[in-house]
């Protein structure tokens, strides 16, 4: 039996965002959150967005400071 894989994705000021075993959609939502981090209108804007696989970070999008 394979171990599971678990991805979770947190946002920060939101908190954790997505929690799963799949992949494809943590990096799909990884994207969207930093989109909207970038997008000064939206409500995630300039917050940090991090992606872990199983409790180690595989992406992250920190904001520039202003």
């Amino acid at each position: 039996m394979s171990p599971v894989i678990k991805y979770r994705l947190v946002v920060g000021g939101v908190g954790i965002v997505y929690d799963g075993e799949s992949e494809r959609e943590a990096k799909r939502q990884f994207n969207l959150f930093v989109i909207q981090s970038k997008d000064l209108r939206s409500k995630s804007a300039r917050r940090s967005v991090t992606l872990f696989k199983n409790y180690e970070i595989i992406k992250e999008y920190n904001p520039p400071e202003s």
